[in-house]
C-alpha cells in the first residue's frame, strides 16, 4: 500500500511541480485541506478517543496539534517542488559531518528526519 500511495503521490508531484506558481500553490493548498487535514483529523479523533495506538497508524498522524501553515507549507515541500530526494538516517549523518558539524543528534520522533549538530 505504502509504495502505491507513495507512485501516486510522486506522479502528482511531478506534474504539479512543473506548473506556474499561482496554479500550484491554489493546487498544494488544496491538497493540503482535502488530504492532509482530513487524514490528521482522523488521527486526532482516534487520539481523542483513546486509540493511540490506531492514532498513530494513520497516515500523517505526526501533523497531530501542527498548525495550518506547517501542514501547508508542507503539502507545498511535498508536491510543489521537482525535487525528491530520500536519504538514510547514517546518509544524513555522514553529510552533516562532511560539512563539519559534531554532536549530531537525530529526532526520536516523526518525522525521524529532523537533526541537530554543532559546527566545530
Amino acid at each position: 500500500m505504502f509504495k502505491l500511495i507513495f507512485h501516486l503521490s510522486n506522479a502528482a508531484r511531478k506534474f504539479i511541480s512543473g506548473l506556474r506558481e499561482p496554479v500550484k500553490n491554489i493546487l498544494c493548498d488544496i491538497i493540503a485541506v482535502t488530504v492532509y487535514v482530513p487524514l490528521i483529523f482522523v488521527g486526532w479523533c482516534f487520539k481523542k478517543i483513546g486509540l493511540d495506538r490506531i492514532a498513530r497508524q494513520m497516515p500523517l498522524h505526526f501533523y497531530i496539534g501542527k498548525t495550518f501553515n506547517v501542514i501547508r507549507n508542507d503539502a507545498r515541500d511535498r508536491f510543489g517542488t521537482p525535487l525528491e530526494q530520500r536519504f538514510t538516517k547514517n546518509e544524513i549523518r555522514l553529510m552533516m559531518e562532511d560539512s563539519g558539524l559534531t554532536d549530531i543528534i537525530f529526532s526520536d520522533k516523526e518525522p525521524y528526519w529532523h537533526a541537530v549538530g554543532k559546527k566545530k
